[in-house]
């Protein structure tokens, strides 16, 4: 892939331009060590042992805190909306782990569709030996300040605590560690987020 179609990330990983063929490109480059389609060498990543996946939501950003705090419910409600369809939406370009993505797939179709859902109730689950690894890039044009960014993302974290039980048990500390970073790109085709989740 071209160096002028490549999105350099703060953590130095190289990401290809968002087109439709992205997701699926990527993917493969990263779970194989493949070449992409046009003979360049994958992206080279950290090598991690730990099971876990990696969405990419184009065009998708987190709504600011400035847009949720002190909204109506209504149109809180559409936004978590919109979240869950970007998600639903990026479950279906990815295949690993492979355990993980029916259940999650249920669940954020069942949000959609406005089913409501089993919410945990009272004590909370015990602690992790190692809590699970959650990490937010927000990839846009214009960057926000950080309260607004990681406030916002409430709605996200809470979304994928429904639909990774298992991994992401709990949202409070202990139970993980969350990451967030803003990259800053240059084209509007460009914007997006991507979440890595991972266990301890």
């Amino acid at each position: 892939m071209k160096e002028d179609e490549t999105l350099r990330g703060g953590d130095g990983w190289s990401r290809p331009q968002p087109t439709d063929l992205m997701v699926v490109e990527v993917r493969r480059a990263w779970s194989d060590g493949s070449d992409v389609s046009d003979g360049s060498e994958a992206p080279s990543l950290p090598v991690s042992s730990s099971p876990g996946l990696r969405l990419w939501l184009p065009g998708y950003h987190t709504p600011s805190l400035n847009r949720t705090a002190g909204k109506h419910w209504a149109k809180v409600r559409r936004m978590r909306l919109e979240t869950a369809e970007a998600l639903y939406e990026a479950l279906r370009y990815t295949k690993e782990p492979k355990e993980w993505i029916p259940k999650a797939a249920q669940v954020l179709s069942k949000i959609l569709l406005k089913v409501p859902l089993e919410t945990r109730r009272g004590k909370k689950p015990d602690k992790p030996k190692v809590p699970a690894y959650l990490r937010i890039e927000r990839v846009a044009c214009v960057l926000l300040d950080e309260e607004n960014f990681k406030g916002g993302t409430k709605g996200l974290t809470d979304l994928l605590r429904y639909a990774f039980p298992t991994v992401l048990l709990d949202d409070g500390p202990g139970y993980v560690v969350m990451e967030h970073v803003q990259t800053k790109c240059a084209k509007r085709c460009e914007e997006g987020t991507w979440v890595e989740l991972r266990l301890g």
